[in-house]
């Protein structure tokens, strides 16, 4: 309210969701790095999962201020949809970046002016192309977050984010799972797509063991 006098109360209140909100985003990187390092080849998983995010958050990083933005510059309607098409915009510029990116031949050269490793690359690669919506729905949440920040609702934010918590708890027992299909004794692994072509490897995916039903395309290199 105008011209009302701020209170730490006010402050600490519409503080505390947001800086929960952080927390839970400071957390994921070593929770899904944990689960990683639990699964088989944990030094090549790991390597390309820290890769594929740094490559992710360069690629995306202009969208990441729009939360700022829409905090500090939607006032009305006409502001509002300004700045949506806007955000809209710059997140599908970001998406045909990443697109650009992913194709063989330049993901190619990225990784040997990087001097990345095969294994390495192949995962990054599998990483990024799987990540391709990443742009558009973090420029949208950003976008958002930053509405409700500026009409009070920092709670709304908080719970928001909080919800990623039961995916990355069904991510544990998931990867468990994945291990054990993995292994030599499960079936997923005898199942190779080698012999199946496309819906051998969807079927390896749906049963739970892509990074071994990736491993065994029969391509040439490491694309």
């Amino acid at each position: 309210m105008p011209g009302a006098t701020l209170t730490y109360r006010q402050i600490f209140t519409f503080w505390l969701p947001l800086a929960g909100t952080w927390l839970m985003m400071a957390v994921e990187g070593p929770y899904l790095a944990a689960i990683i390092a639990r699964l088989d080849r944990p030094t090549e998983n790991l390597a390309a999962f820290g890769v594929t995010f740094a490559f992710a958050v360069v690629i995306e990083g202009p969208v990441i201020m729009l939360m700022a933005a829409s905090t500090a510059l939607v006032r009305n309607r006409h502001s509002y949809l300004a700045l949506r098409r806007f955000a809209y915009g710059l997140s599908a510029i970001l998406t045909g970046v990443q697109v650009v990116v992913v194709l063989p031949p330049v993901f190619g050269w990225i990784a040997d002016t990087v001097g990345l490793p095969t294994d390495v690359a192949r995962l990054t690669h599998q990483g990024l192309a799987i990540m391709l919506p990443w742009p558009v729905a973090i420029g949208y949440r950003r976008f958002r977050q930053g509405l409700l920040i500026r009409g009070n609702l920092t709670r709304r934010v908080a719970y928001g984010t909080a919800l990623r918590v039961v995916p990355r708890v069904r991510a544990t027992g998931d990867a468990a799972r994945m291990k054990r299909c993995a292994s030599p004794s499960g079936s997923s692994a005898a199942s190779s797509p080698t012999s199946s072509s496309w819906r051998g490897y969807f079927r390896c995916l749906v049963d739970g063991a892509p990074g071994s039903c990736w491993s065994d395309w029969p391509v040439s290199g490491w694309w």
